[in-house]
């Protein structure tokens, strides 16, 4: 057993069957940018690959095992504050499960500093191991360094962490540097990706129809058109519902509702009820003139009103 930083090269030609790698979070420690990006290079989403790290043998067999969101890399600070619906309020157990079977990095979802990737090697000599940076992405998967053990070793000391490889966590995740990314893992990646995201292919599915309530008296708008137009309809609709709603007895207008979620900068995950700009008012909000247009005349004069009060 011993403790190597990476990357590494053998002095001699070592017999590995084990690596347990420290680190498993990035440089860039986001999903994406605050108010989001279209920028393909700033963006980590789970399922997305920041490299790999790369086992050469004496063989000249080499073994990749990919640094993947969701898989063998994971998120530090969005994941303190957007848990959903991994965990906490708004928990959906279907896609607990689905991240039990594909996270194989130790202590990620503990938030611990330093996490650990177990993987078994293919029995053969090791001459190097490295690090390999996906070049079209910002930043660099953080990776702290290594012990590499050969037979059993209970516990393993010397390094920034000591590990305690007897934990069931190590007997169950093992990832086979030859089979490196299983099906399992990637099918389960793939649906937690289906359910968190919108892609293209989603937008040739019919929409669920939408009406106006029978009851409902307001100013009524309708588009026409492909899927996004049908979309649309809904969309407008409970936003304009959701803003005249926001708009209190003495007219402040709330920046959101009381219940609703934050994300920012995660990777699709939510704090649930966190209404984070509930009781707060901006004089550049457009959402008067919003109010006006549609409808809504005497929110919006008395949301100015307040305005007025508050400036003077």
């Amino acid at each position: 057993m011993k403790w190597i930083g990476l990357p590494y090269e053998a002095k001699e030609n070592e017999d590995v069957d084990y690596l347990y790698i420290v680190g498993g979070y990035h440089s860039v420690d986001s999903g994406t940018e605050v108010w989001g990006t279209t920028s393909y290079d700033k963006i980590r989403l789970i399922g997305d690959g920041m490299g790999a790290i790369v086992i050469t043998y004496e063989s000249g067999a080499v073994d990749k095992v990919p640094l993947i969101f969701g898989y063998t890399l994971w998120y530090y600070k969005p994941w303190k504050l957007y848990k959903a619906p991994f965990d906490g309020p708004g928990k959906d157990e279907n896609m607990v499960s689905l991240l039990n079977e594909a996270l194989h990095l130790y202590g990620a979802i503990e938030g611990r500093e330093d996490c650990v990737l177990k993987v078994k090697l293919r029995g053969e000599k090791v001459i190097s191991i490295e690090v390999e940076d996906n070049k079209e992405k910002a930043g660099s998967p953080v990776i702290k360094g290594a012990y590499i053990v050969s037979g059993e070793v209970n516990q393993l000391t010397g390094g920034i962490v000591s590990i305690c490889t007897e934990e069931d966590f190590f007997k169950r995740y093992v990832i086979d540097s030859q089979n490196p990314y299983p099906d399992n893992v990637r099918k389960a990646i793939e649906e937690i990706r289906k359910r968190l995201y919108t892609f293209e292919e989603d937008y040739t599915k019919e929409p669920i129809p939408f009406e106006y309530e029978e009851n409902y008296d307001g100013v009524k708008v309708r588009f026409y058109g492909n899927n996004i137009a049908k979309i649309a309809n809904g969309v407008f609709y409970h936003n304009l519902k959701n803003l005249s709603e926001r708009v209190d007895e003495d007219g402040l207008l709330h920046e959101s509702s009381k219940n609703a979620p934050e994300s920012f900068d995660s990777f699709g995950t939510w704090k649930h009820d966190a209404g984070t700009f509930y009781g707060r008012f901006y004089t550049r909000n457009r959402s008067f003139s919003v109010l006006a247009a549609f409808g809504y005349k005497e929110l919006a004069d008395r949301a100015v009103g307040y305005a007025n009060r508050k400036m003077m």
